[in-house]
Parts: structure tokens; sequence; C-alpha cells
């Protein structure tokens, strides 16, 4: 962004002229999920409520485990991740449904997580139970919020401030750097006007749907209160294994991006019939 001036803070503003002649101030609100930005400049935030729950831990000392791979294994009635941060650090999270909301609430949470993190199906389950805590254990909710129109004059949004994806598909950073780098290039080239960020608008909306149903898909899969999980779990399993066509391309865009998800996958009914399983 050469011969631009850039202040980092509640958002960015752009106080010069662009390459295309363009003059102006240019706010780009990137504040988080409770963006100021967003309510001082009127624009709506749309919710989907939650169907689950997400805990999060950062361990040290997990000496002897393999960091070759990262985890993810649904067992009884959670969903367990560990995301390995060299050195004998990971991230853990446990997910669970709407009754987990306080199961690991209180002085002694961390302990309980731990506990938590015991998985059968996976060989180093015992380092994780004994690991360090290295910060806070938090629970967050598994909603998804979303703005229809991120934008006005003179004013757009990015990442959790435009709004954020349901945590249990792990897509935060993915969304606010495509936002920032999408946004950036529109700046750049002058973009002032509400009109100017409408494509980014609906670009940001198509992907946040796929996104949003993906979520949905993983969380009646893993997460939610249910008597038959384990029958929702072999129901997917079963279909991402045989490369099934209304499942195993869903599944694969959580990772490759949400643009390799076609509209025809957007399926309500596969929901319907992961819970019915």
């Amino acid at each position: 962004m050469s011969g631009e001036h850039v202040e980092v803070g509640i958002g960015m503003e752009d106080r010069n002229v662009g390459p295309n002649g363009h003059g102006g101030d240019q706010a780009v609100g990137a504040d988080g999920r409770r963006s100021v930005t967003r309510r001082a400049l009127g624009i709506t935030l749309e919710r989907q409520p939650e169907t689950s729950y997400i805990a999060g831990l950062l361990l040290d000392g997990l000496r002897g485990v393999s960091d070759d791979h990262d985890v993810l294994i649904g067992e009884d009635d959670r969903l367990f991740l560990l995301f390995h941060q060299g050195d004998g650090r990971a991230r853990a999270y446990v997910c669970t449904g709407l009754s987990g909301q306080h199961r690991f609430a209180g002085r002694d949470g961390a302990v309980r997580f731990l506990e938590a993190c015991a998985v059968s199906g996976y060989p180093w389950s015992e380092q994780v139970v004994t690991a360090t805590p290295a910060g806070p254990c938090a629970t967050y909710p598994g909603d998804d919020t979303w703005c229809a129109e991120p934008y006005v004059d003179g004013a757009v949004l990015i990442g959790d401030a435009a709004g954020h994806n349901d945590p249990i598909i792990g897509q935060g950073l993915s969304i606010a750097m495509r936002d920032a780098r999408t946004v950036r290039d529109l700046v750049v080239e002058g973009a002032r006007s509400a009109d100017a960020f409408a494509a980014y608008g609906a670009e940001r909306m198509a992907r946040m749907t796929r996104l949003r149903f993906a979520a949905d898909v993983m969380a009646a899969t893993q997460a939610e209160d249910a008597d038959n999980r384990d029958a929702r779990r072999r129901y997917v399993n079963e279909r991402v294994a045989s490369m099934d066509a209304a499942v195993f391309p869903l599944i694969l865009g959580i990772f490759a991006g949400p643009e390799t998800i076609g509209d025809e996958l957007l399926d309500p009914r596969l929901l319907d019939s992961i819970r019915a399983a």
C-alpha cells in the first residue's frame, strides 16, 4: 500500500489519493464481534442461534507427543480437537451440545476440561490430560452472525466485525484474512462509496452462507445434544469414506475453501438426514 497513510486501531483509514485519483477518508472497521464501528454506522448484524458450545485451552508440556498431525475426534458427547503450536505447546478444544454451556465453568474448569480430553482414539491422550494449562479455559457459543451489507459510504467492515462463523470449523482467521485482502485491493483502487464495496459484500455473504451450512453439518454430526450421536457420526463418516457426492465435497470444502462448495450442496435435507440417522 505504498504512498498511503494507514492507522491501525478500531479501524483503518486511508487519507490520501489512491492510484485512480480518488480521494477522501475510508474507514475499515476491524474491531471484533462487539464492533463499536458497526453500531456507530447502524449496520444490522444477523444471528443464527447456537446449537453447540466450544471450549478452548492453551496447553504446555506435551513432551513425547507426535506433532505431525492435528487431531479431530468425535467420541461420546463431545468433539475433541488439538492443534500443535510447536515446542510441546498446543491449543485444545472440546465441543459439546447446549447442555455443556457451563461444563468447564468455575475455578476447576481447566481440570474438568483436561479430563474431557481423554479420548480413546488418540494415542497421546494421557499426555494431553496431564498437560499444563498455559492460559484460561474459555467457552464460546457455536453461533453464526453476518451482515447483509457490511459497508456504507466511507466505511466497510471486515473480520468478526462483519460477522463470524460458528467456530466449530475453525474458519475465523481465514475469513478475516480474505476480507482484509479483498478490501485492501478495493481501497487501493480507490473504493470509497457503498456501491464500490457491493461486490465484496455479495462475495462475503455467499462465502459465509457456505461456511454456515458446513458448520451446521459439523455441529449436527459431532456436537449437538442427541440420543443418536453415534449413529449420526456413522452416517456422515460412511458417506465421506465412500466420497458421497452430497457429503464429501462439503466436508472437503471446510479445508479447500468455501468457493469449492457448490450451491447444490447447500441442501437442508442433509441436516434432516443426519439428525434422523
